[in-house]
């Protein structure tokens, strides 16, 4: 059986880049686990990690590069500001995404 190796401290209680986690030691085979997922490609969080639009947003915050942020609908969501229903149903109840959500869904906006 394969000895578990903890992650960093630094690295145990948020979502993180893979390249952070290379930096502080932690083996590409690690970054497999089964206790963590990708939400992003190049990010980690772990696999019991409550998923709400917050929770990706932090966790896609370190694939964003200087100057970008989030905009439209996802900042909108996440200053709390009401949206119309069809906008605001990305999530169900518990924070789990709707089944129609593959994946990120991201625009680049001039």
């Amino acid at each position: 059986m394969a000895r578990y190796i903890p992650l960093p401290d630094e690295l145990r209680a948020r979502s993180f880049d893979v390249r952070e986690a290379s930096a502080r030691g932690v083996r590409p085979t690690r970054l497999l686990s089964s206790d963590l997922v990708a939400p992003f490609h190049g990010v980690r969080m772990h696999a019991a990690a409550n998923y709400t639009l917050h929770s990706l947003c932090v966790a896609f915050a370190p694939r964003l590069r200087p100057g970008e942020c989030f905009g439209g609908v996802t900042a909108a969501s996440l200053w709390g500001i009401p949206l119309p229903s069809q906008w605001a149903n990305l999530f169900n109840d518990d924070g789990t995404r709707h089944p129609e959500l593959s994946g990120a869904c991201l625009v680049n906006h001039p």
